[in-house]
């Protein structure tokens, strides 16, 4: 153990990339590269998030940067882990070192499954949970582009589930991206997810919060406004809370990559750090009417502001004009 490490256990840090091309290209400020850098360096592993031909998200794993750098971004509905467990398995037992990257409860599963190999606590292991907010149905977000190209006739050739360069790091606005260069933004897959309706029911009631199981947390540092206003700059800011005495020292490994500040831990703390999100009332509503009626009057129905919303927004967005 370091005594002069700077890096505590379940501290809280704020963290940005030294590189602003790293942080640019990051979904919130950068610290996933820096730590996955760090592995690959070293000729280890990095297993992550990465979405298909069909723009469906999967595991795979990663041997260098250019392949990792497909991880980066968020991707708001399940992942399909695939061979992943058994490739991890298979890399710990030659001796490799191995960074994993995923939700809590996947984490969880692959160590369980580990244990069974007398794997779960290998030295060369290293896991980095992703702060989760619930796990969206990866049927509907298919469903949901399918409805895009119909509706625009057009093939898609890309999606971005958050556009930080065009709409700022703080903002969620998912953009499509079509084969003849034109693009289509939109904001209601956010809100079908962030009103809970394409969640997994296990995650109303999940067992990984306030108890993570991995060596490294990381999210958007959500409240940094208000811990220190004079470290964002809406380019991306991570929150870091190493879990373990593994984490810890990866941290202070890359530590001359990144601008680290230690911050209060009630500003930052987000409802996805201690508890389940909860069930839409009508959950079996939107459901029901999933199966039955099309996407156009789902999104109608479930992921438009009403008619006082959109108007209170209007008369905001006429007000800052005139303030122009």
């Amino acid at each position: 153990m370091n005594d002069n490490a700077f890096f505590r256990e379940g501290e809280f840090y704020a963290i940005k990339h030294l590189s602003d091309e790293i942080r640019a290209a990051s979904r919130s400020g950068g610290v996933f590269t820096a730590l996955t850098d760090a592995v690959l360096n070293e000729g280890g592993l990095v297993f992550g998030c990465a979405l298909d031909e069909s723009f469906i998200a999967y595991h795979k794993a990663a041997r260098t940067a250019d392949e990792r750098d497909g991880f980066r971004g968020s991707k708001y509905i399940q992942s399909d882990m695939r061979d992943t467990i058994t490739e991890v398995a298979k890399a710990l037992a030659a001796g490799e070192r191995v960074l994993f990257s995923g939700t809590p409860c996947q984490i969880a599963g692959l160590k369980s499954a580990l244990a069974v190999k007398g794997l779960d606590k290998a030295p060369e292991l290293i896991t980095v949970d992703i702060l989760c907010h619930g796990v969206p149905s990866p049927r509907v977000w298919r469903d949901y582009l399918d409805y895009i190209e119909k509706k625009h006739k057009k093939k898609i050739s890309a999606v971005d589930f958050r556009n930080k360069t065009d709409y700022g790091w703080a903002a969620h606005t998912e953009t499509v991206y079509f084969e003849d260069g034109s693009r289509y933004d939109s904001t209601d897959f956010r809100y079908l997810f962030y009103r809970h309706y394409v969640l997994r029911p296990s995650c109303f009631e999940c067992k990984y919060k306030a108890r993570h199981v991995s060596d490294i947390t990381i999210a958007d540092a959500w409240g940094i406004g208000k811990a220190a206003p004079d470290f964002n700059d809406d380019r991306g800011v991570s929150l870091v809370i190493p879990n373990t005495e593994r984490g810890k020292e990866l941290l202070e490994s890359v530590r001359g990559r990144l601008d680290v500040i230690c911050v209060d831990r009630e500003p930052m703390m987000q409802d996805a750090l201690v508890r389940s999100v909860e069930r839409p009332q009508n959950y079996d509503e939107f459901w029901s009417d999933y199966q039955s009626k099309g996407m156009g009057r789902i999104l109608k129905k479930y992921a438009r502001d009403g008619f006082k919303v959109r108007f209170k927004r209007g008369i905001k967005k006429i007000l800052r004009m005139g303030r122009k």
